[in-house]
């Protein structure tokens, strides 16, 4: 009943007292906003982040969920997973270009992982992200990320505009040619020293 009331959703890292990136969640909700239902939101986004805040200076996900009209949101404490071999699956029909509280397709992706920790989405030949992040490889210093991810994700994007990330396409052939991967998402950032993963470990 809520997923079909608020079809989208945000998820907004608060530690150390504050949110992050709130523009870039802001920019988002405006976006898929127009998008979905034509118009922006008929609330104020800024409203979304005066709320009752978490006491303690722990990492929380501040998951947010929407529609044009209005949004609920709630705490709760954040432990990051740890992920250590990743899954090529291929799916050429996927469609997530914005944050759907409903995830049934990509939970249905993920249960094709086997013995790995998680998938890597590829469509068209491409690889996009895995069920939950968007995707960061390095190449010696430098780093890329995909062309075409099914969701154009916030770090990804804060990377992006602070030329610390290439955009390229890339497709599993491609893959020895990086050293390792790396997991992005609003709870997952450069900023938080996310473990790196060696591509010899995606399969």
């Amino acid at each position: 009943m809520i997923k079909s009331m608020y079809p989208l959703f945000e998820s907004i890292a608060f530690v150390d007292g504050s949110f992050r990136n709130p523009g870039y969640h802001i920019r988002r909700i405006n976006d898929s906003t127009l998008r979905l239902f034509g118009s922006i939101p008929e609330f104020d986004p800024m409203a979304i982040f005066n709320t009752e805040l978490p006491g303690s200076r722990e990492l929380f996900k501040y998951r947010v969920m929407y529609n044009r009209q209005g949004f609920t949101g709630e705490f709760s404490p954040y432990k990051r997973r740890t992920i250590r071999s990743l899954k090529l699956v291929e799916d050429n029909t996927i469609e997530y270009s914005l944050k759907y509280s409903d995830r049934k397709k990509l939970e249905e992706l993920y249960g094709y992982r086997e013995g790995a920790d998680e998938i890597i989405i590829v469509k068209n030949g491409l690889l996009t992200d895995t069920s939950y992040s968007n995707l960061l490889f390095r190449r010696g210093k430098k780093f890329y990320t995909p062309a075409s991810p099914l969701l154009k994700g916030t770090a990804r994007q804060m990377l992006i505009d602070s030329g610390k990330t290439e955009i390229i396409e890339i497709r599993a052939a491609d893959l020895s040619s990086f050293e390792s991967l790396t997991l992005l998402n609003a709870m997952n950032t450069d900023e938080d020293g996310v473990e790196e993963i060696p591509v010899s470990n995606i399969f």
